[in-house]
């Protein structure tokens, strides 16, 4: 946490620095719009501009992966039973035809051959 104050206090003094030695005045024209500023203070506003272009652009990137993190997580805590072991169906037992019965299906269920 310290090393994060001294640098943030050692950016703002390389600023306030960069800002003290260009005062000189331009003229910065997009379109029918002009704007006349020091040099620092246009280079500043486009460096923030393009900071915060670059985070609006990566926004739906780290919202997308934070929601997946999210999901995952759920998935983790909340239990599940442990999985079944498959169930093989095998064919049906083979059973000896009966009198009356067509040659391979068996003959009426419950009632004895004839």
């Amino acid at each position: 946490m310290t090393g994060l104050l001294v640098l943030a206090l050692l950016i703002a003094l390389l600023t306030v620095v960069f800002a003290l030695q260009n005062i000189t005045p331009v003229t910065v024209g997009l379109f029918a719009w002009s704007f006349e500023g020091s040099l620092a203070l246009v280079v500043l506003v486009a460096l923030t501009v393009g900071a915060l272009v670059g985070i609006l652009a990566s926004l739906p990137a780290v919202l997308r992966a934070r929601r997946e993190a999210a999901h995952l997580r759920r998935e983790i805590a909340t239990p599940k039973p442990p999985p079944m072991s498959p169930v093989v169906k095998d064919r049906a037992p083979a059973v000896a035809p009966t009198a009356g019965s067509t040659p391979g299906r068996p003959g009426p269920i419950g009632r004895p051959p004839s």
